[in-house]
């Protein structure tokens, strides 16, 4: 049976601010983001965990280790994306592959783990008992995304909240060749063409507990194996092609606690 090893925890605070006057449809919004909020940490159970903002060293298990922030974010504006590597912007009536990640957070820890215990790897899975955003003012949850990706593993994107605007207050606003997309479960694929929303709800890679009993989602976010460097990397952005993105959303701040826990996946021979 598989048992439940270690957790660690990684806590991002972003402050979101200065929004008077603001619009939050395609390519008009203008929250200002402070990265000097965003820190890490981690701790150990059977395993040891440690956590870095570097590859080449710096691992710790003490608290308040910052996230290496990767973009150059200053202005949080919608984007698109099917796959946390291709963003999409809007120009005019039709998308544009950005070059750039300006438009939105994205950042990057290191995770490495030891274990005296025969383990091979780990699975990596949120902590579904507690919020992950706390403290969100405003409606932008609506039509905020996260992304994770653990190097080697899959891309994950989950929305982050199951509330919606009011009819009045969303708004139809993706165009491919100068038409209006009709849906509001679609993505920019690419300059041409939209997708299906990849994104899923965080409990499908969480883990909750009932008493004594550990449950898992359907999937875990990615997996590490023992005794090499991982990066984690992060991204925070508002889906362009939600209704939701309107001039209706404003906010302040919000606190967004990932608390990740580590399953064995599969024990060394």
């Amino acid at each position: 049976m598989k048992k439940l090893s270690f957790f660690s925890y990684i806590t991002m605070l972003f402050a979101l601010l200065s929004f008077t006057g603001a619009t939050y449809a395609w390519f008009t919004n203008n929250a200002v983001v402070d990265t000097t909020r965003i820190t890490a940490s981690a701790l150990s159970e059977a395993a040891t965990l440690l956590i870095s903002n570097s590859p080449n060293g710096g691992f710790t298990t003490a608290n308040g280790v910052s996230i290496a922030p990767v973009s150059d974010c200053e202005l949080l504006l919608p984007v698109s994306t099917p796959n946390l590597v291709e963003f999409y912007g809007m120009k005019g009536a039709n998308p544009v592959l950005e070059k750039d990640e300006s438009k939105l957070y994205h950042g990057r820890v290191y995770l490495t783990a030891s274990s005296q215990n025969p383990i091979q790897n780990l699975e990596i899975w949120l902590d579904g008992a507690d919020a992950v955003v706390t403290n969100a003012t405003g409606d932008i949850l609506n039509a905020s995304r996260l992304g994770l990706k653990v190097e080697n593993g899959p891309a994950r994107i989950f929305y982050l909240s199951e509330s919606h605007n009011a009819e009045d207050d969303q708004i139809y606003n993706t165009y491919i060749g100068g038409e209006l997309q009709q849906s509001g479960s679609i993505v920019v694929g690419s300059v041409d063409s939209v997708v299906p929303d990849p994104s899923i709800p965080l409990s499908t890679c969480a883990i909750t507990r009932e008493g004594s009993r550990v449950v898992k989602g359907s999937e875990p976010i990615g997996k590490i194996n023992l005794g090499e460097v991982y990066a984690v990397d992060v991204y925070f952005w508002l889906e362009g092609c939600d209704p939701d993105c309107s001039d209706h959303i404003s906010f302040e701040n919000l606190d967004l606690t990932l608390r990740f826990y580590g399953v064995v996946g599969e024990e060394a021979e």
